[in-house]
């Protein structure tokens, strides 16, 4: 892995020395053109922490699983509204209230969905928000390491 990510950064050195315009912008466009599959590849780490947090509710994996997906696709129509917004020039405040919309959704679902105090609802929201940060970050320069690959002119 090391020496094919090492080959990767050097054509995309002299990729860059070539035409840096072209390459940022086919890096750009690659990288989100891959970002709702890293997300689809993240999904299953989501159900996964969830099982584990909650393993005491005698569910199945499949439940979290469907759990998973519901909020997958609130997350991602959110960031398409956010994208909308920005395009449009909305308030940055809006889209940033937008945002952390999705955090409090996750709260309230998880406590409506597996019946938890308000107390144990905040502390295995933040955990799981805080592992599942980890993945998608590990994902994500993945996703980087790929589109440097793709983007090389």
């Amino acid at each position: 892995l090391t020496k094919t990510t090492q080959s990767i950064i050097v054509k995309s050195i002299k990729s860059f020395r070539k035409n840096p315009d072209a390459f940022v912008s086919k890096l750009v466009q690659n990288f989100l053109h891959n970002l709702p599959k890293t997300l689809l590849i993240c999904l299953p780490f989501f159900a996964l922490f969830l099982f584990f947090l909650f393993y005491r509710k005698d569910r199945y994996f499949v439940e979290h699983a469907i759990f998973s997906i519901h909020y997958h696709i609130l997350l991602l129509l959110i960031v398409l509204l956010m994208m909308v917004l920005s395009q449009l020039n909305a308030p940055w405040i809006l889209i940033i209230l937008l945002g952390l919309s999705v955090i409090f959704f996750l709260y309230k679902s998880l406590r409506n969905v597996y019946l938890n105090k308000r107390i144990t609802s905040i502390i295995k929201c933040i955990v799981l928000l805080t592992l599942y940060f980890f993945i998608i970050m590990l994902v994500q320069v993945l996703n980087l390491i790929f589109s440097l690959s793709s983007s090389n002119i």
